[in-house]
């Protein structure tokens, strides 16, 4: 059975801090996600990805690369117009080919 990836703390916006995956290296100015290197903010608190995405701070994006696989990364809020940025750009070391918000649409 396959590990899973190391997970180190990374800062969303401003004061919040998760536990993510070591991607957001290349699109993390464009998610709004920077990897914590030294000492966390003093104020920042720390949350779960459940908490914030049900707390609209964060929203689940996916890419497809070019060798055909999603990925699910996640951006800031306050970041999501951007999700057309992340094409071209470096995920994993493959390139992003497509990238858009997973929607579950009502017919009423």
């Amino acid at each position: 059975m396959a590990e899973r990836p190391p997970k180190f703390p990374h800062l969303v916006g401003t004061n919040k801090i998760l536990l993510l995956e070591d991607e957001y290296a290349v699109i993390g100015d464009t998610c709004g996600i920077t990897k914590i290197t030294g000492a966390p903010p003093a104020d920042a608190e720390t949350g779960t990805i459940r908490g914030m995405t049900k707390n609209g701070t964060i929203r689940r994006a996916k890419v497809r690369t070019v060798d055909k696989k999603t990925h699910t990364i996640y951006m800031v809020a306050a970041n999501c117009p951007q999700v057309g940025a992340l094409v071209g750009q470096e995920i994993g070391g493959l390139t992003i080919k497509t990238a858009w918000f997973p929607q579950k649409v009502t017919l009423a």
